[in-house]
């Protein structure tokens, strides 16, 4: 089965509709550059300030033996965090600019790969990028704009994909193994969706790639199991009794049944479709039913039991969300291609006027969320600024201030909270609260 066929078109001179695709391309990059300045007003908050604190106590190799007998398994995040530690505050703002870039960039890349069709590659990768930022709970606020949630859950999107275009490119069962080792040592939810997803797709791989499959889905299983091996999930868990598998399942089920309906009934999910469909019946696509397989296939993505649920909790955490929602907007998209490509529409107006209309309301979502940020970003400059001119020996009283984040710990009024410890530790002071009556 060749899957560039699949994606060809039936147009003579595919070409001549390129002039269409890049301008909605253009278009679609409106709301990405709204989320990229966003993410300049990203300042450290809650643990990423306890990073440099921590591996000053116990090394950098410490650290991470520690976080995985006492915390968690996840090895490659906590990695990655304790790294990012030695760089200072300043990665704040840098890093949803570059992961932003490195993720539509990665994700069209493989597009490119398997279609061979550089614009269409994308357009697919932006919209669901877009989409999943736009329907995750709270605009992504979190898993985007919180350094230590971005840098737990946002890597795999670009670092997956990217490792899928190279092994594909050349064939490569090193660069797939070693992909979907680091992968799956990020977080819990998306080791579950990758294994699980190799399982799903393994059928429909011809068999000159089956072994590269084979050979990711090893190492991913490998690679969960060392990442739910870690004596600290049974910690972290705090719940003394045994247990309830039934129980468990049934909390993953409504979590993520709670979270498909929110997407699906979202203007968002919507306009996706309807924007999968224009593409799909202005390019002529001929993959007609393998669209609709590509979209039931990464629903169920989404259905695995989450991560959150493993530790009793029965909502679905926002920045955890963000995986399931990355494969509901695949879902939906996909839908739409496959819908579309039954239909055949040659003039190019109806594509941009979706492309512009879908730009328009997933940008103006994003840019609602500018203010919010804007007074984050003013209250945590202030706040440095009075932490910075602190002499080492100041306790220092902090006014309450907006918290974006709210399922973050923040500051409190007790000095020997971790996060006020943190931030002492951090500005080299002696004590740090938060003011009871501002």
């Amino acid at each position: 089965m060749n899957l560039q066929s699949w994606f060809s078109s039936d147009s003579e001179k595919p070409g001549s509709r390129s002039w269409i695709l890049i301008a909605a391309a253009v278009f679609l990059a409106v709301p990405l550059l709204i989320r990229i300045y966003i993410g300049t007003l990203a300042r450290f908050t809650s643990d990423d300030f306890c990073w440099s604190m921590v591996i000053s106590e116990r090394g950098f190799l410490g650290l991470q033996a520690h976080l995985y007998l006492e915390s968690y398994g996840r090895l490659a995040s906590s990695a990655l965090l304790g790294f990012m530690s030695y760089f200072g505050d300043v990665t704040a703002p840098i890093l949803p600019v570059i992961i932003i870039v490195l993720c539509t960039a990665s994700m069209a890349w493989l597009g490119y790969e398997i279609t061979k069709r550089l614009w269409l590659s994308i357009i697919i990768a932006q919209a669901i990028l877009i989409a999943a930022f736009t329907m995750a709970p709270k605009s992504a606020l979190e898993p985007l704009y919180w350094q230590s949630a971005l840098l737990t859950y946002l890597p795999p999107f670009f670092i997956g994909p990217l490792g899928a275009a190279l092994s594909i490119r050349h064939n490569s069962l090193t660069i797939a193994v070693f992909t979907a080792l680091l992968v799956c040592q990020f977080n819990e939810a998306t080791s579950v969706v990758v294994v699980s997803g190799l399982v799903l797709i393994l059928p429909f791989v011809g068999r000159s790639r089956r072994r590269l499959v084979y050979a990711a889905l090893l190492a991913g299983v490998l690679s969960t199991a060392l990442v739910a091996a870690s004596p600290g999930n049974a910690i972290r868990r705090n719940d003394p009794n045994p247990i309830n598998y039934m129980s468990l399942l049934a909390d993953s089920l409504l979590t993520t049944g709670r979270l498909v309906a929110d997407v699906a009934l979202s203007r968002g999910s919507i306009l996706l479709f309807i924007l999968g469909a224009a593409v799909a019946s202005h390019v002529r696509l001929k993959r007609k039913t393998g669209f609709l397989r590509d979209a039931f296939i990464c629903f169920l993505l989404a259905i695995p039991p989450i991560a959150a649920s493993v530790y009793g909790v029965k909502t679905l955490m926002a920045r955890t969300a963000i995986v399931p929602t990355f494969a509901l907007a695949a879902a939906i998209l996909f839908l739409g291609l496959g819908i579309g490509s039954f239909f055949i529409i040659r003039n190019g107006l109806p594509l941009l006027i979706c492309a512009a209309l879908f730009a328009a309301v997933t940008g103006a979502q994003s840019m609602s969320l500018l203010p919010t940020m804007q007074e984050f970003n003013r209250a945590w400059e202030a706040q440095n600024e009075l932490l910075t001119k602190s002499p080492p020996d100041a306790q220092v009283t902090i006014i309450p201030s907006i918290n974006p984040f709210p399922d973050s710990w923040q500051l409190r009024s007790d000095q020997t909270w971790v996060i006020n410890r943190c931030v002492a530790t951090f500005y080299n002071v002696k004590s740090v609260q938060l003011a009871e009556n501002p």
